[in-house]
């Protein structure tokens, strides 16, 4: 099974996972950013594990999320008979593609106030 949570940035995504994996050991936690930067990094495509330079290389939100579940199928292969909880970042949110994700996967989406969201130190710069 795999299960995809999403929502805004600053908004608890990262937060809400990170205290959960002790609670579910049985469970793989995975950051969708991390997974695709080392799968770009396997093929070829950047010689680190950075988002901002994968982005920059591919230059294409549908490819950016296309490589995404590339990274998805190869992890799941390597870790078979796993669940895996994904925190999609919101550089992936940001295709088509992931509005269609509901059809065929479970998701948990993670909503606040904008207010709240702006108010995370890593997005706005606190503003």
């Amino acid at each position: 099974m795999i299960i995809f949570v999403v929502g805004p940035s600053g908004v608890g995504k990262s937060t809400t996972l990170s205290n959960l994996k002790s609670m579910f050991p049985e469970m793989v936690f995975l950051n969708l950013d991390g997974i695709t930067a080392e799968w770009a990094v396997e093929l070829g495509l950047i010689e680190t594990a950075s988002i901002t330079d994968l982005n920059a290389c591919i230059g294409d939100p549908e490819l950016f999320f296309a490589l995404g579940f590339q990274a998805i199928g190869v992890y799941a292969s390597r870790h078979s008979g796993k669940h895996l909880i994904i925190d999609v970042g919101a550089g992936f949110q940001v295709s088509s593609s992931a509005g269609r994700l509901h059809s065929h996967f479970k998701i948990i989406s993670i909503v606040s106030s904008t207010e709240a969201a702006h108010k995370h130190p890593r997005t706005n710069n606190g503003i």
